[in-house]
């Protein structure tokens, strides 16, 4: 355990849970766009073989970040796996392009043409922030990016086609996704007092943006699970945002925070589709999410 612990905190592996729900909520809206409307999302064989997929690709960038990042980190004393001498950098490098290679060649194999075309579209987005976020600061909008590519990327793998037909619910669920991850990641490089104001409306934006998507869906069967959904996120993302408002503010906690709190935001997206089931696995992989964080960091 001595040994594989630093490629675990390589990997982020305790914020893998928030893949499942963000492929969840992208399939259900493919499924509600087509012919399978009403249709359990967990029972989608596809699901699975995306979720594998996505997971090999998040774990590959984030293996690629520290790759990228780790003479900055070391300069910034960071006690992170490679400047620590824990990793060694050409070792990540290679497990890195593996994953990233791996993902879009999973999806080639067991799905159709073009989710392989929209997982190759989400490592390129990947890698572009890896290489990019440490010389440019618009880069955070590539990392919200990689966010809304994921959804895309179970769409197509559950419902190739119908996605195109009707793509307002998941152009809402992903482009909000996106603006929440987007926030996320300007937040977390708020490091000094300066930007408490705009971190204030930031917290703000965290709870309310994931509300714009009752715009394209509302609950027709499960109002009272929509209802318990929407409350706990709502609840958590509060939670997560009074750290920012503190003096002085404890960024590192509210990160980690939004992160679990993203799994919460795809039960809200489920149970306003009609997918009860769905969302109460999102809920478990909430749980999960912090319960991780306790052993791994998530940032």
């Amino acid at each position: 355990m001595h040994r594989l612990r630093p490629w675990l905190e390589l990997m982020r592996l305790s914020n893998l849970p928030t893949v499942v729900g963000n492929c969840m909520s992208g399939a259900a809206a493919a499924l509600a766009a087509g012919t399978s409307g009403g249709a359990s999302v967990l029972a989608e064989p596809m699901l699975w073989w995306a979720v594998l997929a996505v997971a090999l690709c998040y774990i590959g960038g984030m293996a690629l970040n520290d790759v990228a990042d780790a003479r900055r980190d070391a300069a910034a004393g960071r006690a992170r796996p490679i400047p620590a001498g824990h990793i060694r950098r050409g070792h990540a490098l290679v497990f890195a392009l593996t994953c990233l290679a791996a993902g879009p060649a999973l999806l080639g194999l067991t799905g159709p043409t073009e989710a392989m075309g929209a997982a190759i579209a989400l490592v390129a987005l990947i890698v572009g922030y890896d290489l990019l976020h440490g010389r440019w600061a618009g880069a955070v909008v590539l990392m919200g990016l990689c966010r809304a590519a994921v959804y895309v990327v179970a769409a197509a793998a559950v419902a190739p086609g119908a996605w195109w037909n009707e793509p307002r619910a998941l152009a809402a669920i992903a482009g909000l996704v996106a603006l929440y991850t987007t926030a996320i990641t300007v937040v977390a490089r708020m490091e000094d007092r300066s930007g408490l104001d705009a971190r204030r409306w930031l917290a703000l934006a965290m709870a309310l943006l994931p509300l714009g998507a009752l715009a394209v869906a509302q609950p027709r069967q499960h109002l009272a699970v929509a209802l318990v959904a929407g409350g706990l996120m709502l609840a958590w993302l509060g939670r997560s945002a009074r750290f920012v408002l503190m003096r002085p503010p404890r960024t590192r906690e509210a990160v980690m925070g939004w992160l679990a709190g993203m799994c919460l935001v795809d039960a809200f997206f489920l149970a306003i589709m009609d997918q009860p089931a769905a969302a109460a696995v999102a809920v478990g992989c909430f749980v999960l999410t912090t319960l991780a964080h306790r052993r791994i960091s998530g940032t």
